[in-house]
């Protein structure tokens, strides 16, 4: 799968995107919302560690393809206007 194969199933699945997305702030809420006891004991570390790492992902992602089309793909960013 190339690099332009995979943005062009990010555009045709757009709602699948953005329920990941939208997902990530509501599920942080709803951990927010526990009392305060119930969050320092048991699997709660854990759940809002895999919510960190989740939420990272789409950044890490975008800032390798910015990344690789500013330093791999030659195109005359200069001379656009």
């Amino acid at each position: 799968m190339t690099i332009q194969q995979l943005l062009t199933s990010l555009e045709t699945q757009a709602f699948w995107l953005l329920l990941y997305l939208l997902a990530l702030p509501l599920g942080s809420l709803l951990l927010y919302l526990l009392p305060q006891r119930a969050r320092s004991t048991g699997p709660w570390p854990y759940i809002y560690s895999t919510l960190v790492y989740l939420s990272c992902g789409p950044g890490v992602l975008s800032a390798l393809l910015i990344g690789y089309s500013l330093f791999f793909i030659l195109h005359p960013w200069l001379l656009c206007s």
